[in-house]
């Protein structure tokens, strides 16, 4: 077993490192498949919200100068 990355950056490289999107391959079945692919969706999902929360931190940084 892995042990887990020490910040959410590096989570989320782990992850997509192990859950790249692919197409379904033949061997799969659909359920197989349609789980594969929710584990990338929440992947990509868990991506766009770190990487919105940092760029709004870095507005309100720089919005919160004085």
């Amino acid at each position: 077993m892995r042990p887990l990355p020490d910040t959410v950056d590096a989570l989320l490289e782990d992850l997509e490192t192990h859950y790249p999107p692919r197409c379904k391959e033949p061997s799969e079945t659909l359920e197989e498949h349609a789980n594969y692919a929710g584990m990338v969706q929440l992947i990509t999902d868990l991506r766009i919200r770190s990487d919105w929360t940092k760029d709004n931190y870095r507005m309100e940084t720089l919005l919160n100068k004085d």
